[in-house]
């Protein structure tokens, strides 16, 4: 009776094991990070973000939108990048519904942006990042820089469905590009 035991809890062990082997390229094939280049777009150094319509209807219904913009520079161990020396900047996107206008805030005591359109707003936000990306490539560091949509800062009931859905996974991932300048 014992070896029967031993033989079935190391059954389990194994099959636990190809499961979560299972389950780990399956999330991987199902998130692979293909469709960067069709939600944020670099060319001929100009920066140019597409919202989805699933996203565009969320923002046009009052769910405000968080664009975080990320400068570091990184440090790779094997294969895996590390951002080290990170600066932030965010860009909250609101819908005034009364006059149909887009808000942009940067989170200084500036007044927002008022643009009326979408592809304005997201043209003010991507020429924006460009502009600390020259500034901080100034020195003598050489940045990375990363261009995101927060899903952690969207209301919580959308939380799961964005990072479930392709639609919301608008990212840029670390890059060095060349400036524009």
């Amino acid at each position: 009776m014992l070896t029967t035991n031993r033989h079935t809890s190391s059954a389990y062990r194994i099959l636990a094991k190809v499961l979560g082997t299972i389950l780990c390229l399956l999330s991987l094939a199902l998130w692979s990070h293909t469709g960067f280049a069709k939600s944020i777009q670099y060319t001929d150094g100009e920066l140019a973000i597409n919202l989805s319509e699933e996203v565009t209807n969320a923002l046009n219904n009052g769910v405000p939108l968080t664009f975080v913009c990320e400068y570091a520079t990184l440090t790779q161990v094997l294969f895996i990048r590390w951002p080290r020396k990170t600066y932030r900047h965010t860009y909250e996107i609101t819908h005034h519904v009364l006059s149909n206008r887009y808000l942009v805030s940067d989170g200084s005591e500036q007044p927002p942006k008022i643009f009326s359109s979408t592809e304005d707003t997201m043209e003010y936000v991507a020429s924006q990042a460009l502009g600390f990306f020259d500034f901080y490539n100034a020195s003598e560091t050489r940045y990375h820089m990363r261009l995101r949509l927060s899903i952690m800062d969207l209301p919580g009931p959308m939380r799961l469905s964005a990072y479930m859905t392709k639609a919301w996974d608008i990212n840029t991932g670390w890059e060095k590009w060349q400036s524009a300048q």
